[in-house]
């Protein structure tokens, strides 16, 4: 369906988004109800590994919200209005800030000899590639512009994922191996198993953006590109079972 006249900038809405959508839907609650479990916990508990948790999964929220609602909004108007150019920079930006306070978290339950210098370091690389994938010198929603800088942004936040939940996963099972307590070693084996999901789902955005610039239009929305969403959710649902196991009333820190 074409834009109409009070929007001729606006790109036609694509009947493809729709089982992403449908996804999304069924995503969101499982988010929703996750995060509100974990603001009674902060409550209760009052711990940083909870607080960090809470906001990692809190920004995880919006990072499925946004393209949510925009979905929803360009089905309903049959267009996707001018604020949805948008939508990407926003997600990149809050999927950065979650993956910055799930390694505080991580550091604050299992990871081990951690220089203050190394920390900083890390921390200031991750507000960073937040900042980069945001500025306006990526382009992003302009047709025909230089994406040249936007993919080094989006390559340089990959990498930044990566590493993060690499380092996560070898920790977490090495500290599991360790660990002489059952409940604690189940805990954070656990987590280990959500960084494998995670990394997973950035594995599936890179065969996602491959697809999209080798077919173009006929690329988007593919099942790679949903995939990263159930394995992200998936993983996110790991490391709240991890940190808070369903067998006993407490949390592993």
């Amino acid at each position: 369906m074409a834009s109409p006249g009070d929007c001729i900038e606006c790109d036609p809405f694509n009947p493809a988004v729709i089982p992403h959508t449908i996804i999304l839907l069924i995503l969101a609650p499982i988010v929703i109800i996750t995060t509100i479990l974990l603001v009674i916990k902060a409550i209760q508990r009052k711990k940083l590994a909870t607080y960090s948790l809470l906001l990692s999964f809190a920004l995880f929220l919006c990072v499925i919200l946004i393209p949510l609602y925009a979905n929803i909004e360009s089905f309903i108007l049959q267009y996707r209005p001018l604020w949805t150019r948008w939508t990407n920079p926003a997600v990149y930006f809050f999927l950065a800030l979650s993956v910055f306070f799930f390694f505080i978290f991580c550091t604050d339950v299992f990871l081990e000899n951690i220089s203050k210098v190394t920390f900083v370091i890390y921390l200031i690389w991750g507000l960073a590639a937040a900042i980069i994938v945001a500025l306006p010198q990526n382009n992003w929603g302009i047709a025909g512009a230089d994406a040249t800088f936007r993919l080094i942004s989006q390559i340089h936040l990959l990498v930044y994922m990566l590493v993060t939940f690499i380092i996560t996963c070898i920790k977490a099972f090495y500290f599991a191996s360790r660990s002489k307590e059952s409940l604690q070693k189940k805990s954070v084996r656990l987590i280990g198993y959500g960084s494998v999901l995670v990394i997973s789902s950035l594995c599936c955005t890179v065969v996602d953006t491959l697809l999209n610039l080798l077919l173009g239009e006929a690329g988007a929305y593919n099942l790679f590109g949903t995939l990263t969403w159930v394995f992200a959710t998936a993983g996110m649902f790991f490391f709240y079972l991890g940190f808070f196991p369903p067998a006993r009333n407490k949390n592993i820190a």
